[in-house]
């Protein structure tokens, strides 16, 4: 439960410690959990996790302090040592925190979770999967509930209060045969109300299907330049790398960014429009109010190929001098025209990628690494599954290069993305 004063007492203490502008966010997080491995259920946990972080500003100089002790006497401790924390920080004109705006409380998702629920359909997984794919192996995964409440008030007069509940299903798994095994792949998806049937959950029966298809596995001869299809998890985390590298703070206020100065010019494909939709209604893992304290707003960053919007922290924006769009990065890419069965008919060679392993792409956006969980593609059919096969490309060019985006898209909660098409992958094996 939100105390509600105590955020206002908290500025108030930091005001008369002689801090010019403060910050005071309060998190409660309680979790019902069950965890479960092929053997049954091994575990079930409730947890509650509060934590203030208060954030104050003196003389341009600014400083954090985080805390899980919410007496007040501690509290005004914490605040003393983060006052003297300010004092030994570096002057930076550009430390700043969101100007006023209306009160509001944000609310969605369930308030407790059906703990009995929850038991019921692992032991329907555990049983349907020993039945129909006696060869997977479910490594310890769980599913939990979790409720998040949240405080953010500011010396500008900003007051956010929200209140979200989710369930969220982390299934880790691989098959094995004999000496034969497969790679270990996971599904992690987010739901305001759990099905009673995991299997037929988004994507994961076909996930695990998948795994057991991956016991055998073929490497591909020498080295093509081909297509590849990234599956909407893959895709993910692509578009993270790529946001990260060309359109975040750091890059952007060192100029190491290639996109620098290129808002409202074309940066991908006219097939490309991506958005963060922090509460969008088809997204259970919504956000409502960003860390800075502004109230989120979906945010078109690139359409149809056009770059409308960096994502930018208020630090950010102040520090390059560039608009803010508040916003979390909660992806959404818009579906194309062609079926996933018809993008792979009109492949005559390339790969559909399901999990890429390797570092952090170069600030330029090369990249390369190995293909796991990965399907090899030749005349418009999918041929099998891969083993030992590297790829390598740049992510500015396979945005630039896309051939296909699928009419498919797969809900994860936290992210709502279809499979694309590329084009110009370098695709390599060992044998």
């Amino acid at each position: 439960m939100i105390n509600s004063e105590l955020g206002s007492r908290c500025i108030k203490y930091m005001a008369e410690k002689g801090a010019d502008k403060s910050q005071y966010t309060l998190v409660i997080h309680d979790k019902e959990e069950i965890n479960f491995n092929e053997t049954g259920i091994v575990l079930f946990r409730s947890t509650n996790h509060s934590e203030i972080t208060l954030r104050a500003i003196k003389a341009n100089k600014m400083s954090k302090v985080s805390m899980t002790n919410l007496e007040e006497d501690f509290i005004r401790e914490r605040i003393s040592d983060l006052m003297d924390m300010c004092d030994a920080s570096e002057v930076d004109e550009n430390n700043d925190i969101a100007p006023y705006q209306n009160s509001e409380e944000f609310k969605d998702g369930e308030d407790k979770a059906d703990v009995e629920k929850i038991h019921r359909v692992i032991c329907k997984f555990l049983r349907d999967c020993k039945e129909q794919y006696p060869s997977l192996k479910i490594n310890e995964s769980y599913v939990c509930f979790n409720k998040v409440e949240e405080h953010i008030v500011n010396s500008n007069g900003v007051d956010f209060k929200t209140s979200t509940g989710e369930y969220e299903i982390n299934i880790f798994y691989a098959a094995k045969e004999g000496d034969k095994s497969s790679s270990f792949n996971a599904v992690v998806i987010c739901v305001n109300e759990l099905p009673e049937d995991l299997l037929e959950c988004s994507n994961v029966r076909n996930k695990l299907e998948e795994s057991i298809e991956q016991l055998s596995c073929t490497g591909i001869n020498g080295k093509f330049n081909g297509n590849m299809i990234i599956t909407p998890e893959c895709l993910l985390d692509f578009i993270r790398s790529y946001n990260n590298a060309f359109l975040s703070d750091m890059p952007l206020i060192t100029k190491t960014s290639i996109l620098v100065d290129k808002l409202n010019e074309r940066v991908a494909s006219e097939k490309l429009t991506i958005s963060c939709n922090a509460n969008h209604p088809d997204i259970s893992s919504k956000a409502f109010v960003t860390k800075d304290g502004f109230k989120a707003e979906n945010v078109t960053y690139i359409e149809k190929g056009i770059l409308k919007s960096y994502l930018l922290s208020q630090y950010g924006a102040k520090k390059t001098g560039l608009k803010l769009n508040p916003t979390e990065h909660i992806i959404m890419v818009e579906p194309g025209e062609k079926s996933l069965e018809e993008m792979i008919k009109g492949t005559d060679r390339g790969i559909i990628l399901g999990r890429f392993s390797g570092g952090e792409p170069a600030s330029n956006g090369d990249f390369s690494g190995v293909a796991k969980n990965s399907y090899y593609i030749e005349a418009g059919e999918i041929k099998f599954p891969l083993k030992e096969t590297m790829i390598s490309g740049n992510l500015y060019d396979i945005f630039n290069s896309i051939d296909d985006i699928s009419k498919e898209v797969l809900n994860l909660g936290y992210a709502s993305l279809p499979w694309i098409k590329v084009n110009g992958i370098t695709i390599s094996g060992k044998e």
